[in-house]
């Protein structure tokens, strides 16, 4: 068979029976990215990026940082797990800064907690923070920059999330009467570009590929017909948010097998984010833990497999895989044999493989 003429001089599927191969081969034909279908993606990939600069117009913020930027900054960044507070100073060394910053374990009564909860744990802690800074009432005002992460939103689960909407509603029209301002909102892909080129003007995309996948990159107003009215002269800079996990959510040119549609179907977002459902970390572990087939209980739930479950595998020695058991062991309570880690290694070198092609 031709899955297991690749893997041969390594012994991986040595002793597999006859119907299993079979059965691998048909799992690695599902993932497989040739050549050609990739130019196909690349000329599509591209084709949308060129749409979305022609369309849809919105009001846009120009220009990128040069590194000479100074001043003093506050940072409230909302996690999972931590609510971190951070003073940022962008010094007068071209890129140079310098931060001080606490961090605050957030409390597991929140998951069960209203939004009133969390905005008052987050006024407490940066009434602490700034005290330990001796920023004071009356001392001149400094700017804040608010980060909320998608994993705290999964963390807190808030049972009044509407609640969460009518606050900034209000905090909206508080604002207005105090005439504080908003500079910007971005989300943290154009965050990441924006810092880094701080750092070197010449970065010009920024990338998160972590439990999603997202970029941001660097385009000329020339180039964007749809702000042509706007009056903005060509050369001048702007920030282009991707969005790109949701490319080809029409399956166009993106092919899904019956892995993926399983997926795709318990997700939250049932026919959303397409790309990112193959190559994201959240969704990488699936396609292993739905390949077992089988009732073994802990793998019953969905995400249980982190991407880091198949590094580990992909990365453990093949003569023993002891490492891989004891994950199994520990994480799912399940004492496979030899040639069952081997057959999981396979599985997931074979997902991760498409991944990294798409």
């Amino acid at each position: 068979m031709a899955i297991a003429a690749a893997v041969s001089s390594n012994d991986l599927l040595k002793g597999v029976p006859e119907n299993v191969l079979r059965e691998l081969q048909k799992i690695k034909s599902m993932f497989t990215i040739n050549r050609e279908t990739l130019r196909t993606v690349t000329d599509k990939f591209v084709a949308e990026l060129e749409n979305g600069l022609s369309s849809h117009e919105s009001e846009i913020a120009t220009g990128r940082p040069t590194g000479q930027e100074q001043g003093t900054f506050i940072t409230i960044g909302l996690g999972g797990t931590n609510l971190r507070v951070c003073r940022v100073e962008l010094t007068e060394e071209l890129g140079g800064y310098e931060i001080t910053q606490r961090k605050f374990k957030l409390p597991v009564q929140l998951r069960q907690g209203t939004v009133n909860d969390l905005w008052a744990l987050v006024a407490d802690k940066l009434e602490e923070f700034l005290e330990s800074q001796h920023i004071t009432k009356g001392m001149e005002a400094l700017p804040l920059a608010f980060t909320v992460g998608r994993r705290a939103l999964i963390f807190l689960a808030l049972r009044d999330m509407t609640s969460l909407l009518s606050w900034s509603l209000s905090l909206h029209r508080e604002y207005s009467a105090r005439e504080d301002r908003g500079v910007a909102l971005v989300n943290d892909t154009t965050g990441t570009l924006m810092a880094t080129a701080y750092k070197d003007p010449q970065v010009s995309i920024g990338s998160i590929f972590g439990t999603g996948c997202n970029a941001a990159y660097i385009e000329d107003c020339g180039s964007i017909p749809k702000i042509a009215s706007y009056g903005i002269p060509a050369g001048k800079e702007i920030a282009i948010n991707t969005e790109y996990g949701a490319f080809d959510n029409s399956h166009s040119v993106l092919s899904r097998n019956m892995f993926d549609e399983a997926i795709d179907s318990t997700s939250p977002r049932p026919g959303q984010q397409t790309y990112e459902k193959m190559v994201a970390a959240l969704y990488l572990g699936e396609p292993v833990r739905l390949f077992a087939g089988c009732d073994l209980s802990r793998l019953d739930c969905i995400h249980s497999m982190e991407s880091s479950f198949l590094s580990a595998m992909e990365g453990d020695p093949l003569d023993s895989m002891e490492e891989t058991r004891a994950l199994f062991r520990e994480q799912f309570d399940i004492e496979p044999k030899i040639q069952e880690l081997k057959i999981s290694r396979l599985v997931a070198e074979i997902v991760c493989t498409r991944a990294a092609r798409l």
